[in-house]
């Protein structure tokens, strides 16, 4: 009996590990499936990652490209910052130049004005007719002429 019984257990064994032989091929089977989902999964997200890594450089290209331009239009604008002060200073010493030039003829001016007063004072003085009639008088012998001494011209036009 021990024998029929060690023999049953035997069998039983058999058939149960006959049994579950499709159970473990199915758990197998499920596991592959999971363990190739897995894997998809990890090379979607690595290639995300790649994507994200490769946008990352292009943003920072970009961004150093940017850098370069900026760097180059601030020496631009540095040089010509240069330009113009150097422009200002020329004409600030210009401006100083004019400025005492103005002083200078408008000096010039006033002394001109006055001796123009001078003058056209000595005019009036010189050419009063009281100083001609007497110069006429005194020095050149000269009279006032009598009515009869007048003699009047008539021209007539064409």
């Amino acid at each position: 009996m021990k024998n029929k019984k060690s023999g049953f257990v035997k069998r039983l064994g058999i058939y149960l590990l006959a049994l579950s032989i499709p159970f473990f091929l199915v758990v197998a089977m499920v596991q592959s499936q999971q363990y190739m989902n897995i894997e998809k999964e990890v090379a979607e997200r690595n290639s995300k990652i790649q994507q994200s890594e490769n946008r990352a450089q292009q943003i920072e290209n970009r961004a150093q490209q940017k850098e370069q331009q900026v760097n180059q239009k601030q020496k631009e604008l540095d040089r010509k910052n240069t330009e113009v002060d150097a422009i200002r200073e020329n004409l600030e010493k210009q401006l100083t130049l004019v400025d005492a030039k103005q002083v200078e003829l408008e000096q010039v001016q006033k002394d001109l004005i006055e001796s123009n007063k001078a003058l056209v004072t000595d005019i009036s003085v010189l050419s009063s007719s009281e100083r001609i009639e007497k110069i006429a008088v005194e020095q050149l012998g000269m009279r006032k002429a009598t009515s009869d001494e007048i003699v009047r011209v008539s021209i007539k036009g064409k």
